[in-house]
């Protein structure tokens, strides 16, 4: 076994450890008869869901919906998952702290409660749904350690044998005898009679959710990745669909092998870790030497990269190399105001695609909150699309993008399915967006295609399949460039809505305000198809349309490279002036070494040419004068006799030695006089230089010519280094340009194209296929990419929406808040990646690992594994930065790492939270870039950013005079006119979150707006609200939860970046003052006095009078004497509002 596969394996192990959370109960009341019903079978007398009197039997199903394609009304029945055998999570982590040793020091109590022995799916009327029974990986596990067993190995194979048995004991419509001897038979073969109770006395948790019912079958019904197949074709197993491709330049190759799923692929039941599958075979993979460059270098050990740190003076003069006209893509995002990219953003896209354009790897991009990540990404987006465009610009004709006579016939889920081959040139332009946080990758999919995120000037111009994009996205979109995957769900509704055009009435007024049924793809394509079908001349029309298309690209990169190209001059002189500066320090060098072998050298570094030169030559002189007068000393005739001309001897020894020292003098004169010449021309042509600069608006240039330095500079940072007048325009034309080129192509290849979607739909819904080469496969991804340039899934749900494609035959991988996705999370996405760039902040959210360190500790140690690969040490992230070459040292002091290449630029957080993130979490290194709202989008909060003192005795991590505070603010932000949705209340623990939403309720308003995002710290990275509340909570008995909360800066640093004009702390001033992180920024969370503060804004000087008097006194008011001081003033109010009404 080799080093990666041992540390894939021991990921392996560790994910059986990290089940999946269940659902949990919910009440019925205010149920929609669309929504999953979750019910606890509490005894066995209980009926099951299935059975008549059942509670999913009293339930609604959804009555009275027309299906759009049949015009028939649809027909709904239940679709059952039990979850069997419910034990408390503490069954297990008891077991294991008895078995490795328990972990010390405080940890918030895990949310996932409640674990099963096993699940498995039913129809309607109680059948077995084959291939659906799981078994839980940490009961296996649990069986496995308490019996002595090896838990490395097997589970697979246990679960399949244990699966059979189901299938074989559970026939025909399932009672509750069958399934307590099933769960009997399991808890023996799993060795855990000692832990597991009696079956009959086991509670089952239920979730049932309609499905619709397809033709007529209304009998044998299964539910798959796409609606309701028969049962006979439901899934069996799980399938191996890992293949081997060719990854050579060029994208990959058809192997001559036909490459087959025999099975569906397993429905997405949440009991165990989603990566468990993908692990072991990337594993198995792996170790026959089939893998992708991105995974080896993710999995390097030592990261074999020389690094270069960003700010030093060694690397400035690649920075601007790497940030001259000609390096940045021909294709950007036509952003709003056609606003470009500002200095470290536009470095970091010049530098992925220098690095991985024509190569493979990885790279990490440092992203810390609010700077500009997704606006980094879209840019990249555009650039991969506009090479795409350029390979089909290639083309004599559209149909040249398809091999030759290479036509493939095979089976797709039980029906013959042709697929067309495209040119290997085609593939490696896929993009997909991953993460482990749903929130993640369903923002950056929603956003792109939005209308609001370009320029309004480029509409109606810019439509691409837009009302495709605004059924996909939710929103009123421009373009169908994006869409989500991932859960079997949103795979389902991605292809109703791309393809089919399918859309609910609700929906349809939503979102498009009529109710008119938009033409999917499928429709779009059938009628060029038929278009052309018709045609006397179509060959020729659609040559001409071809030609046409291909002429009006190129038009527009023309264009824009006539601007490009408007600054070469000014670049030859740049290129001139780091020629110079270049061979700056050989001058240099050579005259120390000079200077070195003289009386008296001059220390070169500590003089300036001019001053240098007068030194040189009065030496010169000084030498001249010394042999002259040398000369005077020349041994006679009788001298010479009288030492047998030993005199004569030693004065030419001397008289050579002397004129030797003069030439290398007279070499140093003319050496310096070189080195003044050269600072002088330089300081000329620099001059010159810089006018150019200044004129041209470059003002890193500027920067770089004045100090030798482009980073770090506040100035530098805020600009686009190269704004030349209209270049952003005509870059984004290109991209725009590049989407009409193949919207054109997919209009004059529709009969192809609609072929290889098909079968790429089939591939994303996890069906059976046969009969496909490895170029069938990854034209259909391949055709689906050109019409939707952008997919995204979460990396749990990953394989089951990619898994039938090999290694390397992703083209880019773009990963985001990768800071918070485990190391393994991410191994089956980069296996399959050519390209990865990794995005997110080892300074926001760590990865949340539910196994115990000494658990870790103790199976690493199994592996034989280096305890660098320890999950609780690293993230997908840092994993991703230690094998980028550019990048910086940074954190707080004992907490330095490196990051790949930082963004810098904060555009999101008021300058308080700013500063506190900034000088915590990032030694100070961003840049503040929040441009203040207008004044009618300004919060009306009045109270200004600070600390709400509140200090109470705890029960656990609640305290309730926090709480008590919490309502009095929440009552002063209602009654400045603060929208409900505009605040979001934080907290470090889970134990504190349980007890706000009843204090919240009576101040949340209707409707979306009307809501209070309320959630632990950790369920907020990626989200804003202008108003945030922190509570801070923690055990008043004991410091541990406290210190937890403080013990890094990323939980402080989250909670504060979310606050984009006020960020409120309530909590205990005079005990966090004194913790770590709070001691270094209480002066930017002054002391608050609600007392004092104005509701209705007259007051509000008075209130800063009374927060100095308490910050000086220490002396804060209760939460209790705020409430009553609230009421008085608002019944105060009130009475002067009545009088003056009257009056």
């Amino acid at each position: 076994m080799n080093a990666q596969e041992r540390i894939i394996r021991y990921w392996h192990a560790v994910e059986l450890l990290q089940p999946s959370q269940l659902k949990k109960p919910e009440d019925s009341a205010g149920r929609s008869p669309k929504d999953e019903f979750v019910h606890d079978i509490q005894s066995s007398n209980e009926p099951f869901p299935w059975e008549p009197g059942s509670e999913a039997s009293r339930q609604p199903l959804p009555l009275d919906e027309i299906d759009k394609r049949t015009g028939k009304p649809k027909v709904y029945t239940w679709f059952h998952t039990l979850y069997v055998q419910i034990f408390p999570t503490k069954t297990i982590t008891d077991a294991l702290d008895r078995a490795f040793g328990a972990d010390q020091g405080y940890r918030d109590p895990a949310e996932r409660e409640y674990s099963a022995l096993y699940a498995a799916e039913f129809t309607h009327d109680g059948q077995l749904v084959p291939g659906s029974f799981t078994l839980s990986s940490e009961a296996w596990f649990l069986g496995r350690l308490t019996s002595g067993s090896d838990w490395s190995k097997d589970f697979n194979q246990d679960q399949t044998s244990i699966r059979q048995q189901a299938e074989a004991r559970l026939t025909g419509s399932v009672n509750r005898q069958a399934l307590d001897e099933l769960t009997t038979f399991v808890i023996q073969q799993c060795g855990l009679q000692t832990v597991l109770s009696n079956p009959e006395k086991a509670v089952l948790r239920s979730c049932s959710r309609p499905v619709e019912v397809k033709g007529q079958q209304h009998d044998t019904i299964s539910d798959t990745a796409v609606g309701v197949i028969p049962a006979k074709a439901a899934p069996t197993s799980r399938p191996s669909a890992h293949v081997v491709a060719d990854t050579s330049k060029g994208g990959g190759t058809a192997t001559g092998e036909s490459i087959t799923r025999p099975q569906p692929r397993q429905s997405d039941l949440p009991l165990n870790s989603f990566l468990l599958d993908d692990l072991i075979q990337v594993a198995e993979a792996v170790a026959t030497g089939n893998t992708s460059k991105a995974l080896s270098q993710y999995l390097d050990p030592n990261a074999s990269i020389t690094r270069h740190t960003i700010g030093s003076a060694e690397l400035e003069s690649a920075i601007v190399d790497h940030l001259l006209p000609h390096k940045h893509p021909t294709g950007c995002w036509p952003a709003e105001e056609h606003r470009g990219l500002v200095h470290a953003q536009q470095l970091a896209i010049n530098f992925i695609l220098e690095q991985l354009g024509e190569g493979a790897g990885i790279l990490g991009i440092n992203g810390p909150p609010g700077t500009g990540k997704t606006t980094l990404l879209r840019d990249l987006v555009a650039a991969i699309v506009t090479q795409r465009a350029d390979a089909l610009a290639q083309l004599p004709r559209a149909s040249d993008a398809f091999q030759k006579n290479a036509k493939e016939t095979g089976n797709a889920s039980g029906k013959k399915q042709n697929a067309h081959p495209l040119q290997p040139d085609l593939f490696g332009y896929e993009i997909i967006v991953a993460s482990s946080n749903n929130g993640a990758v369903e923002n950056i999919t929603r956003e792109l295609p939005q209308r609001s995120k370009i320029d309004g000037s480029w509409l109606p111009e810019a439509d691409y399949f837009g009302e495709l994009g605004t059924l996909t996205s939710g929103a009123p979109s421009w373009a169908l460039i994006s869409a989500a995957l991932g859960s079997k769900s949103r795979r389902s509704k991605f292809i109703d809505h791309y393809f089919f055009g399918n859309r609910t009435r609700e929906e349809l007024v939503a979102i498009t305000g009529k109710l008119q049924y938009p033409h999917g793809l499928q429709g779009w394509l059938s009628g060029h198809a038929n278009q052309y079908k018709s045609m006397s001349n179509a060959s020729a029309n659609r040559q001409q349309r071809w030609q046409q298309a291909v002429e009006s690209y190129n038009e527009a990169k023309a264009a824009e490279s006539s601007i490009r190209h408007s600054v070469d001059a000014f670049l030859t002189k740049i290129q001139h002036i780091q020629s110079q500066r270049n061979q700056l320090p050989v001058l240099l060098s050579t005259l120390q070494t000079l200077e070195n072998s003289l009386p008296d050298p001059i220390a070169v570094l500590e003089r300036d040419a001019d001053s240098g030169l007068l030194a040189a030559q009065s030496r010169q002189k000084a030498c001249a004068a010394e042999v002259l007068q040398h000369q005077t000393r020349k041994p006679g005739l009788w001298q010479n006799l009288a030492t047998l001309w030993s005199a004569s001897r030693a004065w030419q020894a001397n008289q050579a030695s002397l004129q030797a020292t003069q030439l290398r003098a007279e070499q140093a004169v003319a050496q310096w006089q070189l080195l003044q010449h050269h600072q002088n021309q330089t300081a000329t042509d620099v001059q010159n230089a810089i006018q150019d600069a200044t004129r041209l608006q470059a003002q890193h240039i500027v920067s770089w010519l004045q100090t030798g330095h482009t980073t770090g500079d506040r100035q530098n940072e805020l600009h686009e280094p190269w704004p030349l007048p209209h270049w952003r325009q005509a870059r984004a034309r290109v991209f725009l340009e590049a989407l009409r080129l193949h919207q054109t192509f997919l209009a004059l290849e529709a009969t192809r194209i609609r072929a290889n979607l098909d079968l790429a739909n089939a591939l994303i819904q996890g069906q059976s296929f046969s009969g496909y080469s490895r170029d069938a496969i990854r034209s259909a991804w391949a055709s689906l990419f050109m019409v939707v340039p952008v997919l995204s899934s979460t990396f749990a749900s990953f394989d089951r929406s990619f898994g039938s494609l090999g290694c390397e035959e992703i083209g880019w991988l773009l990963v985001d808040e990768a800071g918070q996705a485990t190391p393994q999370a991410a191994v089956g996405a980069l296996w399959r990646a050519r390209r990865a760039v990794f995005v997110g902040d080892p300074l926001q959210l760590k990865p949340i690992m539910t196994v115990s360190d000494a658990a870790l500790e103790h199976m690493r140690t199994h592996f034989g594994v280096d305890n660098h690969w320890l999950p609780n040490r690293h993230s997908a992230q840092t994993l991703a930065d230690q094998a980028t070459p550019w990048g910086r040292t940074t954190g707080p002091d004992d907490h330095q790492s490196w990051v790949g290449l930082p963004l810098v630029v904060h555009r999101r957080c008021d300058r308080p939270m700013f500063e506190l993130a900034n000088r915590i979490a990032y030694d100070g290194n961003m840049v503040y870039g929040t441009i203040a709202p207008r004044p009618d989008r300004e919060t009306p909060a009045h109270l200004p950013t600070g600390w709400l003192h509140a200090t109470g005795t705890s029960q656990g991590n609640w305290v309730a005079e926090e709480g008590r505070m919490l309502q009095a603010l929440l009552a002063a932000l209602r009654s400045d006119g603060v929208a409900p949705g505009d605040i979001a209340i934080v907290t470090p623990f889970r134990g504190v979150l349980k007890k706000i939403p009843a204090l919240v309720r009576p101040y949340r308003g209707k409707g979306k707006t009307g809501k209070i995002n309320c959630g632990t710290i950790h369920t907020m990275q990626g989200k804003e609200a202008p108003v945030v509340i922190m509570v801070l909570g923690g055990n008043t008995a004991s410091p541990g939860a406290r210190d937890w909360a403080v013990s890094e800066p990323n939980l402080l640093n989250v909670a504060a970046t979310r606050a984009k004009r006020r960020f409120y702390v309530i909590g205990d001033r005079n005990d966090w003052q004194r913790r770590a992180l709070f001691c270094d920024v209480m002066d930017l969370l002054p002391a608050l006095d609600l007392h004092a503060e104005d509701i209705g804004g007259a007051l509000h000087q008075k209130a800063l009078a009374s927060r100095d008097r308490a910050r000086a006194t220490g002396r804060y008011r209760s939460a209790d004497e705020v409430l009553d001081g609230l009421r008085a003033l608002r019944d105060e109010e009130r009475t002067r509002r009545t009088a003056a009404r009257k009056a």
